[in-house]
């Protein structure tokens, strides 16, 4: 059977849509309390993270190193571990409708490049099938 046929790419591709749908809910909570006095913005501080991850992967890390690295990532994404509440700061929604844009077009820029990385795969298999 089949474990992982994406590879490293479907990985990482999964792991930033986590991250991207993380950074939304927190920009939705920063626009939904902007006028709460005291509220402090959150941000996600990810994109280090995930840098490191690649560099690591450019340089032939061990795949099975890789796959833990991954998936420590992704549980740092689901427990929270990497939101931050800079004390300096204060919501501002045109900058957090900004930033939710933006997030928006990264999810959806990704959504597409894994939809389009799946009909080549399929291709392939109708092709292989075909023979």
């Amino acid at each position: 059977m089949i474990e992982n046929l994406g590879g490293v790419t479907s990985d990482v591709a999964r792991l930033a849509l986590d991250a991207l749908s993380l950074r939304h809910e927190l920009i939705s909570h920063n626009i939904a309390n902007a006028r709460t006095p005291g509220y402090v913005p959150k941000r996600l501080e990810f994109a280090a993270r995930l840098q490191t991850l690649v560099d690591s992967l450019q340089q032939g890390v061990d795949p099975g190193m890789f796959s833990q690295e991954v998936d420590r990532l992704r549980a740092d994404i689901k427990s929270g571990t990497l939101t931050n509440a800079p004390t300096d700061q204060t919501v501002e929604v045109d900058m957090e409708m900004v930033d939710l844009t933006a997030n928006v077009l990264q999810y959806r820029g990704l959504l597409d490049a894994q939809s389009k990385r799946g009909d080549i795969l399929r291709a392939a298999i109708r092709e292989r099938s075909a023979m």
